[in-house]
């Protein structure tokens, strides 16, 4: 695995860990983010690569900046 599918493995975790963290489903956070449940799913099952734009929404959705949202423990 190269480094970049790490970098989106560890994102994908991470929308997947704050979402269940507020006891959200896919579908709300997709409501909140103004995406489609299908883009959430896709993002969290690693067959999607998110944009900048669509990462900043998510972020957004979760009351977060985008560099918080992409800080790994």
């Amino acid at each position: 695995m190269d480094n970049t599918e790490n970098l989106f493995d560890k994102i994908a975790e991470k929308i997947k860990k704050e979402r269940i963290l507020r006891g959200w489903s896919q579908e709300k956070l997709a409501q909140k983010a103004d995406m489609s449940l299908l883009t959430i799913g896709t993002i969290e099952r690693l067959k999607n690569k998110p944009s900048v734009m669509t990462l900043a929404q998510i972020a957004d959705a979760f009351d977060m900046k985008l560099c918080d949202l992409l800080k790994f423990d």
